[in-house]
């Protein structure tokens, strides 16, 4: 008998270790920019790998549906996504910004200027950043877009191959790979200048059962880090990305990293979320969608 006590216990401390330090479930967009300080920080040794598990995902609607149903831990994504999964009661929140920036329209070579959209088809990500953005962008325009939503980035870009539509709405590092192809005929951040594109979420379960500013002290040290390291940084997303210098410099351009989350910031989220209400995407405005 006490030999099966003492077994008892033993199997009892290795479950409890092996609980205890499980890796971090980390999802990730693969085609976007938005995680490329992540990816630098586990390549500098400033995040250990063995304390983290990176998932990559085509899209945001993917990663969402893992998040929310509880098959990740933390992910970086559109706050549109963070948003609207609150609103419909699942338990996860923004922890804070992490990339701004970065999304743009872009066009056929023969459209030039923006006045030449006016009643043209403009494709977008059903229910993210990139749709509601060009929504304001009309609004803001007084010109009339027909919105066309597609599930991938990869089908709304061929539909503008293939003249389906006349525009689209993409984000970094994209922006930079079609720019050869495709004229960038604007950047939202001109409207809204370092505006929140993709915040660092997380389940309700993780944040009661970690310490999630340990990891927010890396992520600021990470932060500082590139900014004395810029060449260092500007090199490794050529290899990730397998861009040229000058396409790397200018997606680097046009995307800012932070983790505050300002009041401006707040507003600017809120405001956009209020069109997913009038579009119906969501019924109410979700409450303590923030971690304090």
């Amino acid at each position: 008998m006490k030999k099966i006590f003492l077994l008892a216990i033993l199997i009892s401390l290795v479950f409890s270790c092996t609980t205890k330090h499980r890796k971090i479930r980390f999802g990730i967009i693969s085609s976007s920019i938005n995680h490329l300080p992540l990816s630098y920080a586990i390549d500098k040794n400033i995040l250990n790998i063995n304390n983290i598990k990176l998932i990559r995902f085509n899209t945001g609607w993917e990663l969402s549906e893992a998040l929310i149903h509880n098959q990740i831990d933390l992910a970086i994504l559109p706050f549109t996504y963070i948003w609207t999964a609150k609103s419909k009661g699942y338990k996860i929140m923004t922890v804070s910004s992490f990339e701004r920036e970065t999304d743009a329209l872009m066009t056929a070579k023969n459209i030039t200027q923006l006045s030449q959209l006016n009643n043209k088809k403009v494709g977008v990500l059903r229910a993210s950043s990139l749709e509601v953005l060009v929504i304001d962008l009309a609004k803001k325009t007084n010109l009339n877009f027909e919105i066309v939503a597609f599930r991938t980035p990869n089908e709304m870009i061929e539909a503008l191959r293939q003249n389906q539509i006349q525009a689209i709405s993409l984000y970094e590092p994209l922006v930079q790979k079609l720019s050869d192809e495709f004229h960038i005929i604007k950047w939202f951040s001109e409207f809204y200048p370092e505006h929140t594109c993709c915040n660092l979420a997380s389940t309700e379960i993780f944040l009661t059962n970690n310490n999630i500013e340990d990891l927010i002290e890396k992520f600021h040290y990470t932060f500082e880090f590139i900014k004395t390291n810029n060449y260092d940084f500007l090199q490794y997303g050529v290899k990730k990305f397998n861009f040229s210098q000058e396409q790397m410099k200018n997606a680097l351009q046009h995307t800012k990293y932070s983790l505050e989350m300002r009041d401006i910031d707040k507003e600017f989220e809120l405001k956009m979320i209020n069109i997913f209400l009038d579009l119906g995407y969501i019924s109410n405005i979700p409450e303590n969608i923030y971690y304090e």
